[in-house]
């Protein structure tokens, strides 16, 4: 099905360029202002866990974009909406990919032992709410109405 134009979210940002720049950000001050998230004698057990949770997000990501390929829509949240995602990862998070680059933030910091990445997250977070959930949310709100309240009011925006 072809979108129109005049069918689009108004997203401006592409979240894992945010992402990127979160995290290149993190990294660029660590250089600066080195700060660990433990010791040294602590590395590899991080390191374990940033790896499960990188993995883990790598699966959410997955399965949420199975998810829409699935119904027949597009991924892209700058894109026009064809249909609801209600399935899948959405039936518990109505943001699964937003979610998992939380998640690969974490892991990454994790894994590198880098606290800046966890730092940073509530700044991600906060920029991903204003300059891509809010308007995506307005956005489906209009296209879809009451079938997209009533899931709002059954699902949590995050977890």
């Amino acid at each position: 099905m072809k979108i129109s134009e005049a069918d689009r979210s108004g997203v401006r940002l592409f979240p894992p360029l945010v992402f990127a720049v979160a995290m290149g950000m993190a990294f660029l001050i660590q250089r600066r202002f080195p700060l660990p998230v433990a010791g040294a004698e602590y590395a590899p057990t991080l390191r374990m866990v940033g790896v499960v949770f990188i993995l883990d997000a790598i699966a959410l990501a997955i399965w949420a974009i199975a998810t829409f390929r699935r119904i027949g829509t597009t991924p892209n949240p700058a894109g026009g909406s064809t249909a609801l995602a209600l399935g899948g990862p959405y039936r518990i998070s109505r943001n699964p990919m937003y979610l998992g680059l939380c998640v690969l933030q974490v892991g990454i910091g994790l894994a590198a032992n880098v606290l800046w990445p966890l730092i940073l997250l509530p700044l991600f977070v906060l920029l991903m709410r204003q300059a891509v959930i809010v308007p995506e949310e307005r956005y489906l709100e209009a296209k879809f109405g009451e079938p997209y309240r009533a899931y709002k009011a059954r699902v949590q925006r995050w977890i």
